[in-house]
């Protein structure tokens, strides 16, 4: 339960993190497509990180997109237990951190751009 709640905390940061493209950009639906297609190939949604080759799993590994999909499954299957659970809900939580953080810098970027007129 915990792995899937931090799961979705993840995803909820880097879809803020896409919404603030928008302060830059007239058009994001060609960054939102490039995230799904992205996210579905190293998140284990299409493929489970499993079969992967090691230099591309290695890869995989490095990225925040194996915590909205492949860790809360393999937690919730048994395929991590004991020290290996414990070590996906850090990574899953480090990359929370990480990304909220990242969220709020962006956040407040996107804001000096914000001008208001009228009365």
């Amino acid at each position: 339960m915990i792995s899937t709640i931090l799961a979705y905390v993840i995803t909820l940061a880097i879809g803020i993190l896409l919404s603030l493209v928008s302060f830059w950009t007239l058009e994001i639906s060609g960054t939102g497509l490039l995230y799904l297609f992205v996210n579905h190939f190293f998140s284990g949604a299409l493929i489970p990180l499993f079969f992967f080759p090691n230099w591309l799993r290695s890869l995989a590994e490095l990225l925040p997109f194996q915590t909205q999909a492949f860790l809360p499954l393999s937690i919730y299957f048994g395929t991590l237990q004991g020290d290996d659970a414990l070590r996906a809900l850090g990574i899953e939580v480090l990359w929370c951190v990480v990304l909220w953080a990242a969220a709020v810098v962006v956040f407040r970027q996107a804001m000096r751009r914000v001008q208001i007129q009228g009365g």
